[in-house]
């Protein structure tokens, strides 16, 4: 199940790691114990992207159950400041089903 609204606020050439609970239809917490996820910051919903992470590197993506974390280095998003809109998708080890997990907005605030 989408959970939209998903937003939240950091820091221009800082380390972060947005965290994000997968739930299946009835609300419960989804196993993504082997997924391909794919996690995206855009310009806006229908803009290009700015950042892109995935399980296929090392390090971008740590998956604990239904709990995904997405690890942002500082260099990420280095310059970048203002509102972007971000997806996070998954496609499961389990059906190979896609679903859009997480949408929302990310705001980026300059640093010094």
């Amino acid at each position: 199940m989408t959970r939209i609204g998903q937003s939240f606020t950091i820091w221009s050439g800082d380390d972060v790691t947005p965290r994000f609970s997968v739930t299946g239809s009835g609300g419960a917490g989804e196993d993504m114990t082997g997924a391909s996820i794919i996690f995206v910051i855009f310009n806006s919903p229908t803009g290009g992207s700015v950042l892109r992470k995935t399980t296929d590197t090392a390090g971008h993506i740590t998956i604990s159950g239904s709990t995904v974390d997405i690890n942002i280095a500082a260099s990420d998003t280095s310059g970048l400041t203002g509102d972007y809109y971000h997806e996070l998708q998954a496609r499961r080890a389990a059906d190979g089903k896609v679903q859009t997990a997480a949408v929302g907005w990310v705001t980026i605030n300059r640093d010094l």
